[in-house]
């Protein structure tokens, strides 16, 4: 993936047998998480926004926090 990827349409899919909603969530969980730091070892991730008028901010955002 590279800065023309538009993200949302950027998927991440996992398939497996026999878990039931506790052990899936769990898996999802720990597979975000390892695909975030992969990105982003310190979890703070720019952003760029637009604000009223057409204005472009950037940002950070810090996913310790959440």
């Amino acid at each position: 993936m590279d800065s023309t990827h538009n993200p949302e349409f950027t998927t991440l899919e996992f398939y497996a047998a026999y878990m039931d909603f506790q052990g899936l969530m769990s898996l999802a969980a720990r597979l975000l998480r390892a695909a975030a730091i992969t990105a982003a070892p310190d979890l703070k991730v720019p952003c760029q926004m637009r604000v009223a008028g057409g204005e472009k901010r950037q940002i950070v955002i810090d996913f310790k926090s959440r």
